[in-house]
């Protein structure tokens, strides 16, 4: 619908964004402020605070990435914490090289960098809590532009469709008030009737907000299509319709019992467009792995600009165009709501309309857009920060290698190493939550067995491939001797429990 959107782009690179300039942050803070030869109680009084915003401003950026949120989102949440970056470092070098600001120039120095390491952080910190707001209100905005737009159809479905069908039964009516006995009008009243009931089922998705699920569900997406076309052959004797549905009858989308309006809508405004009233319609299906197509072409009057804008966007300014039939944004509505997308391609004297709807494997309805949701972000976030604990407490207690992680941002001590173990633990859940989002994945993991089984592996394969491989590399080129592979029993055993309480504590939470 909206190119905005970009459902399909299942990794949000704004997300990424903001956890460089975080991790970028809070490696400088380190160099700047933790002197490792100093007290512990002088870092946690001046880097403590800024080296924890700044490793959470990262995890943040990385659970934005992988997140349901739209990429436009996202990217507002980026530029707002560029800007708070920028905008603070700008401050502050202007206050640095005013010599009155300290009475003491050599002081000045020293505590320059500390300054600088902490504002930057803060900027950082700031801007993006201001882009999280400012997204907000653009999507409230959207919001309730869509639901305007949803107003003015339902409007012009009520006077185009019931008002004239009320006229056509007041009028029949009136013939048979006055003794009449015209079979033509008890007919004409029927169909006025069913024109009104039709319209009133058309409309009723309408009161419904944009992202509601309600009674969206696995639908065969074949005998839906048949159905419809079917029924579009009865009611349009004088179209030529073709249509090849070569898919198995169990190919499911993501829809409800509306699914066959979309292409019985598109079909009859191909009839509408066509100037001798006898189109010649096409209808076609395909699939992937992951989407089901739909194609409707026809051989009508080109579309125009606005009525393409119409189909493959979600918004219908400029709607009380007569040319526009009320079909378009039904169709545009309704594919929105399931998750899909609508392209328009118009090739010489054919117009090819193709509706993209997400596939549904088994009994798994699939979120609206891509990623994993801010709910289970939260949840994955609570249960790895438990998962961090158990594991780091069997590292300390077993091998005293707490202070070694911390080693790896160049400050070898407890608090340091406590910090940023637990700021992989967070990052590392979060993969592991996107992980279960895959739809190889998704279907399989079902219970609490097998969420655990999959948290342990997950947790092996951290222990061999980043404990094991990454990590000492890392130490070695920040000048820590260290043996490659390393993995030593403490390690594995550790990385078996962060799986076993990640995977627990996360089921436990997502079923609440």
């Amino acid at each position: 619908m909206d190119p905005s959107a970009g459902r399909e782009q299942q990794l949000k690179y704004g997300g990424l964004l903001v956890a460089g300039v975080g991790f970028s942050l809070s490696r400088g803070t380190l160099l700047v402020v933790a002197d490792p030869a100093g007290s512990t109680v002088g870092f946690l009084t001046t880097g403590f605070a800024p080296l924890v915003l700044g490793l959470a401003l990262t995890a943040f950026g990385v659970s934005l990435a992988v997140s349901t949120f739209e990429p436009w989102y996202v990217n507002v949440v980026a530029l707002w914490t560029l800007v708070g970056t920028a905008g603070m470092g700008l401050v502050t070098a202007l206050s640095l090289v005013n010599p009155m600001l300290a009475e003491d120039a050599m002081l000045a120095t020293a505590q320059s960098g500390t300054l600088v390491a902490n504002t930057l952080i803060g900027g950082a910190v700031g801007g993006s809590l201001i882009g999280v707001r400012s997204a907000r209100n653009r999507r409230q905005r959207r919001e309730l532009a869509r639901q305007s737009d949803q107003v003015v159809v339902l409007d012009r479905i009520l006077r185009d469709e019931v008002l004239n069908a009320v006229t056509a039964i007041h009028a029949r009516a009136e013939v048979l008030r006055h003794g009449g006995t015209d079979e033509d009008s008890l007919d004409s009243i029927d169909r006025a009737t069913d024109r009104i009931r039709a319209a009133v089922e058309d409309i009723g998705f309408l009161i419904k907000t944009h992202d509601s699920p309600t009674g969206q569900e696995p639908t065969p997406l074949a005998p839906a299509l048949r159905e419809e076309l079917a029924a579009v052959a009865d009611q349009q004797p004088g179209a030529t319709l073709e249509w090849t549905v070569d898919v198995d009858d169990d190919l499911a989308v993501r829809a409800n019992d509306r699914l066959g309006t979309v292409f019985g809508q598109l079909c009859a405004t191909a009839v509408e467009r066509h100037p001798e009233g006898a189109p010649l319609i096409r209808v076609s299906v395909g699939a992937t792995d992951t989407a089901a197509t739909v194609t409707v072409t026809d051989d009508g009057d080109p579309l125009t600009e606005k009525q393409a804008a119409v189909l493959a966007s979600d918004t219908i300014s400029e709607y009380d165009d007569p040319a526009i039939s009320f079909g378009y944004p039904i169709v545009s509505f309704l594919v929105d709501q399931y998750g899909g997308d609508v392209t328009v391609a118009r090739d010489g004297g054919q117009t090819r309309v193709t509706v993209s709807l997400p596939r549904v494997r088994e009994s798994t309805v699939p979120s609206k857009r891509h990623g994993v949701e801010p709910v289970a972000l939260r949840d994955v976030t609570v249960a790895a920060l438990l998962a961090g604990v158990a594991m780091g407490t069997i590292l300390q207690v077993f091998a005293n290698t707490i202070p070694v992680i911390g080693s790896l941002y160049g400050v070898a001590s407890l608090p340091v190493g406590w910090v940023t173990h637990l700021f992989h633990s967070v990052v590392f859940g979060v993969f592991f939550a996107a992980a279960l989002r895959r739809p190889s994945l998704s279907v399989r993991v079902d219970s609490l067995a097998t969420t655990v089984a999959v948290a342990v592996g997950f947790g092996l394969l951290l222990a061999v491939g980043v404990a094991g491989l990454v990590m000492p590399l890392w130490l070695n080129a920040v000048g820590v001797s260290a043996p490659l592979p390393r993995v030593f029993p403490a390690g594995v055993v550790g990385h078996v429990v962060w799986g076993i309480v990640l995977g627990s504590v996360y089921w436990a939470l997502s079923r609440r």
